[in-house]
């Protein structure tokens, strides 16, 4: 009787999903989301394509959110929109899973109300196979205002949904090994003017995404076999 009961509990808890932890895709250990490796010289950091961004230490009385390294970005208005990105490449791709959004978060501090971006952006780029074929997409926020952080390191955070995606007709959704391939923040600045610096700091990038849900299937499976050699 008592394996009876043991048995009708494994059925019950069948049909609720087991939580799983979630899959780091970058952090401040993992692909360099701290910005704590340096690249080729110690201004830059390592897999990061920051052609406006510099790595540092110290930025006035500014230091790292965490670690002694962080971004800042610096550029001139020309009078028009400013886009400046940062984009960190994974040549072999990490894997992802179309059932859950991929969160994001990142530190930011702006050096001064004169000097910031109004915007910022987060953008990934989603590769698929389908056949002997690769495509790829980008799932991206729209712009962000994010708030003025002059006194200390703020946050930046939100969920992006890579289950729809497609290119040239070929969906995701048809496709196998979905694979995380880029991560890319943007800052803005709408109407910039001529001549003007526009400074961001930026430290601490992270993406996670929480797995498929896991299952009690294997586990009920080997059930009547564990409760048959306890009967004999």
């Amino acid at each position: 009787m008592k394996a009876l009961h043991v048995w009708i509990s494994l059925l019950c808890a069948a049909s609720m999903p087991a939580l799983a932890p979630a899959a780091v895709l970058m952090d401040s250990s993992v692909n360099n989301g701290g910005f704590e490796t340096a690249g080729a010289t110690a201004s830059q950091a390592a897999g990061w394509t920051a052609n406006t961004a510099t790595r540092v230490s110290s930025v006035g009385s500014a230091v790292a959110d965490s670690g002694g390294w962080f971004l800042h970005e610096a550029v001139t208005g020309t009078g028009g929109n400013l886009y400046i990105d940062k984009l960190y490449t994974i040549s072999a791709g990490l894997p992802v899973n179309l059932s859950n959004p991929i969160l994001f978060s990142a530190r930011y501090r702006d050096v001064s109300s004169e000097t910031r971006f109004q915007y910022a952006q987060y953008v990934v780029r989603i590769a698929w196979d389908e056949g002997a074929s690769t495509y790829s997409n980008i799932a991206y926020t729209s712009w962000v205002g994010i708030g003025l952080s002059t006194d200390g390191w703020s946050t930046f955070s939100g969920s992006l949904d890579i289950s729809n995606l497609s290119y040239a007709g070929h969906s995701i959704q048809s496709g196998t090994n979905p694979r995380l391939t880029v991560v890319q923040i943007r800052d803005v600045k709408s109407s910039s003017t001529n001549g003007q610096t526009y400074e961001r700091l930026w430290d601490n990038v992270t993406l996670t995404q929480v797995p498929e849900p896991l299952t009690l299937t294997a586990l009920l499976l080997a059930t009547p076999a564990l409760l048959r050699r306890r009967r004999a």
